[in-house]
């Protein structure tokens, strides 16, 4: 997903954690469906008895729906329906830093970025994990390269799950 999420490779993806229940990221949060089958009364379920548009039954299959090729990615995404118009800041939220988990930096981000996301963490006293994503040459997948900061024994599960896929973290 760093082709098409990750500005080719060069952006970040952000773990969140939902600590203590107060993560304004997991309130927008929902996963994508993968199937192959196309209901035939979409457009029966798209409309109300009234004749508006089912925004969510909209959204879920516009947004929250891929065909299983993708499934491998299990994909979340943020989704924020509104029912009048808004401005462009009404869609920002902020977010406790101690909602972040991770941070993994694309192969080919650029080092004043690389840079400015480590001067962040260490100017906000941020407990997180910081660490690259190298993708292993001749092979379809990643490994990661960083410290990781182990707060539970979730981060230890999560290695343990990410492992057969991707690699395991190691030391720069």
């Amino acid at each position: 997903m760093w082709g098409t999420y990750g500005d080719n490779h060069g952006g970040v993806c952000i773990q969140f954690t939902n600590a203590e229940g107060l993560s304004v990221v997991h309130r927008h949060l929902l996963p994508v469906a993968y199937n192959d089958t196309i209901d035939p009364e979409i457009l029966i379920h798209l409309l109300k008895p009234d004749g508006a548009v089912d925004v969510e039954v909209l959204a879920r299959e516009l947004y929250l729906t891929k065909t299983t090729d993708w499934r491998d990615e299990e994909e979340w995404r943020i989704l924020m329906l509104a029912n009048s118009e808004q401005k462009p800041t009404d869609r920002q939220f902020s977010f406790p830093t101690r909602n972040v988990r991770r941070i993994f930096l694309g192969p080919r981000i650029r080092e004043i970025d690389r840079a400015t996301i480590k001067d962040i963490a260490l100017h906000r006293d941020a407990d997180w994990s910081i660490l690259d994503v190298i993708p292993v040459p001749n092979e379809a997948r990643f490994e990661y390269r960083g410290v990781e900061r182990v707060r539970a024994y979730s981060d230890i599960e999560f290695w343990d799950e990410h492992r057969q896929y991707r690699g395991r973290p190691t030391r720069e």
